[in-house]
Order: structure tokens, then C-alpha cells, then sequence
């Protein structure tokens, strides 16, 4: 049947979730270069020499479904409410939802059939605006754009996305060279969150600025 009514909600089982991202996913993601080894539910590849790492997220809650799109950075550390910070080479620093992609796809979790269904259609319809986002944002600069945009944006997506985009900007702008603004932004966004954190500003002021930052080819 076709229609969500409440007589045929029957949300997928975890295994079945996770076996149906392994048959229809995964395969289309390896072709990209993606690769799933590490955790269930996510999909990446090595850090290229820019240390940028791309990656693919699945998550769900309730009836609904989303994939998250990004990068992680190998010298950004996660800042946590209370100040300490830690690396996680698997935490997407600056991402998109799938909705950026696509407005009208959604991902279904109504039942096993309109699950594989969703996933079904995203591949067919958004895999290629997904892989050429992924290959277009593979250097700092262009990632600066990305994190300007959803800094500026004053959306409550993002405004209350960990890591914020704000705080990766900082870093970002360190990383080519721009450290003094880098602290600046860095200051202002522990102060709006009232963070008391001075260790991170020094990990921020000493991350090697490199100008060789060209898109990858």
C-alpha cells in the first residue's frame, strides 16, 4: 500500500534500517570513493592533503529519516558546553541536511516499504548533487563559504547545530593565515554562549596556516 495511514505505521527495525543502507547505499557510495568501516550509519574516505575528510551521515527519529553531508577537519577540536574540547576524526564539522539538496525527498520511516522506497529515490534522484557538493567544497577557502553563509544565514538550523558554524569559521580563518581573525570570532562566539575557555583560543592560535589550500582536482 501506497498511502500512510495509521493502520499501516509499522516503524522499520534497526537491523532492517542498517541491512537496507548496506544494499542500496553503500554500494553507491563506495563507487564515489565513500567507504563504510568504522560506525554503522556513516560514510567516509581519508583526509586529502588539504586535511579535509568528507562525510555522510544517516540519522532518524520518529517517522522521519535525514542525511547529513559534510566535512570533518583534522585540526578542529569539539568545544563542549563546559569548555573541555577533544578530536574526533567522525564529528561532522559543517554540514548540510539532505533538505538542502532536495526539498521534496524525504525520508520515510512510516514502514519497511516506504523506507527502502525514500532511500531508493534519494539515490536515483540526489546522489550526484550530493557527490559534486562533496567535490566542490574539498578546500578551506571553500569551506570558509560555506561556514560564512550559515553564519550569516540566521536560521535556527543553524544556530543550534554542534559544532556551530561559527565556531569552525574561527578556525578555518586561522588555518589560512587569518589568526587574528580567527581569535576575534573565536572571543565573540565563547562570549554569546558564555563559554569561559581560554585553552582553545591558544589551540587556535597555534594551527599551522598553510596558503596551500587550492580546490583538488
Amino acid at each position: 500500500m501506497n498511502i500512510k495511514r495509521l493502520s499501516n505505521i509499522d516503524l522499520p527495525s534497526a537491523k532492517f534500517i542498517e541491512t537496507t543502507l548496506n544494499e542500496i547505499i553503500t554500494p553507491e557510495l563506495n563507487k564515489i570513493g565513500l567507504e563504510n568501516n568504522s560506525y554503522k550509519y556513516l560514510w567516509t574516505k581519508n583526509y586529502n592533503s588539504n586535511e579535509i575528510k568528507p562525510i555522510i551521515r544517516f540519522s532518524y527519529r520518529g517517522l522521519n529519516g535525514n542525511l547529513m553531508i559534510g566535512n570533518n577537519f583534522k585540526f578542529i577540536p569539539i568545544l563542549n558546553e563546559n569548555g573541555s574540547f577533544r578530536k574526533n576524526s567522525s564529528t561532522l564539522h559543517l554540514f548540510e541536511n539532505l533538505e538542502f539538496f532536495d526539498t521534496k525527498n524525504k525520508i520515510s520511516l512510516w514502514n519497511d516499504k516506504f523506507f527502502k522506497k525514500s532511500i531508493e529515490k534519494i539515490i536515483k534522484t540526489d546522489l550526484k548533487k550530493i557527490e559534486n557538493h562533496l567535490n566542490s567544497y574539498n578546500s578551506i577557502e571553500k569551506n570558509i563559504e560555506i561556514a560564512q553563509r550559515q553564519t550569516n544565514n540566521n536560521s535556527f538550523q543553524y544556530d543550534i547545530r554542534f559544532p556551530n558554524p561559527k565556531y569552525i569559521l574561527a578556525f578555518l580563518y586561522a588555518r589560512v593565515g587569518e589568526k587574528e581573525k580567527g581569535i576575534k570570532i573565536l572571543q565573540e562566539f565563547l562570549k554569546e554562549n558564555k563559554i569561559k575557555n581560554t585553552d582553545i583560543i591558544e589551540v587556535l592560535s597555534k594551527i599551522k596556516s598553510t596558503t596551500h589550500n587550492k580546490e583538488l582536482r
